[in-house]
């Protein structure tokens, strides 16, 4: 800006979002509301004020309407009538961010005082991990899964669909099929001002109930036996195993569809 300007009118610059940095000069006198950095201005006023613009730096000189202005609306400044040297900034948390809310850092330089201030994204839930069975029956099959740290609880999901909301790290899903193939995922939940925030789902975990036993017929013969047996929902192939002796053990003799 021209160094004989006097003084910048409000809104002057409202809503323009891609003016990322500005030199005011020592000749400005007067900047009141919503100069510089901020979006939304038609409701811009001293209770309703707009919404800043992310990453707005401001040139500006020691004790001017500059530096007063980028302090009260906590914009990032530095001094161009500083001497010479290398910033050393010393930074400070003064909100920590939450699974609902962001936080923000700030940084300021011990020598000339030039400041700046980050936005710290919200706090976000890991993915469950170590998603496995720990046991299998013909009915029902026993997840489990490592914790994730701040979960109240999780969510639990056959096949796409929540079946269950619980709050340790395993669950025995029951009333299934025998012989059938489920698909399963975790989904972990905290509580944070009141709401309920959610982690992503799990990776899929895809398993099968146990067969049923055949329903098995043997008929004797001569230097022979035929077995007969029911057909077990959900197999593909039989596995045929003898032995010679109640003691013996058991070995595999054929595969048969």
């Amino acid at each position: 800006l021209p160094n004989k300007l006097k003084k910048i009118d409000d809104y002057a610059f409202g809503d323009c979002e891609n003016l990322k940095d500005i030199t005011i000069p020592k000749s400005v006198e007067d900047m009141v509301a919503c100069e510089i950095g901020f979006t939304k201005t038609f409701i811009c006023g001293p209770k309703d004020y707009s919404e800043k613009i992310d990453g707005v730096q401001i040139y500006c000189y020691n004790g001017t309407a500059g530096e007063k202005y980028a302090k009260e609306n906590g914009l990032n400044y530095e001094y161009l009538d500083a001497p010479a040297h290398e910033h050393r900034y010393v930074s400070k948390i003064i909100k920590k961010p939450t699974y609902t809310s962001t936080g923000i850092e700030t940084y300021t330089c011990s020598k000339c005082k030039s400041f700046s201030s980050y936005v710290i994204p919200k706090l976000k839930l890991n993915e469950v991990s170590n998603l496995k069975t720990s046991s299998i029956t013909t009915n029902s099959i026993k997840l489990s899964w490592n914790k994730v740290k701040d979960a109240k609880g999780y969510e639990v999901y056959q096949n796409g669909k929540k079946i269950k909301t619980v709050t340790g790290t395993s669950y025995t899903v029951s009333k299934l099929k025998a012989g059938t193939t489920y698909k399963f995922n975790i989904k972990p939940y905290t509580k944070s001002s009141n709401k309920t925030v959610y982690g992503n789902k799990s990776m899929t975990l895809t398993t099968t109930t146990k067969a049923k036993a055949v329903s098995l017929k043997v008929t004797s013969g001569k230097k022979k036996a035929t077995l007969k047996w029911g057909k077990v929902t959900g197999a593909t192939n039989y596995k045929v195993y003898y032995k010679t002796s109640s003691k013996g053990k058991w070995i595999g003799l054929k595969t048969v569809n």
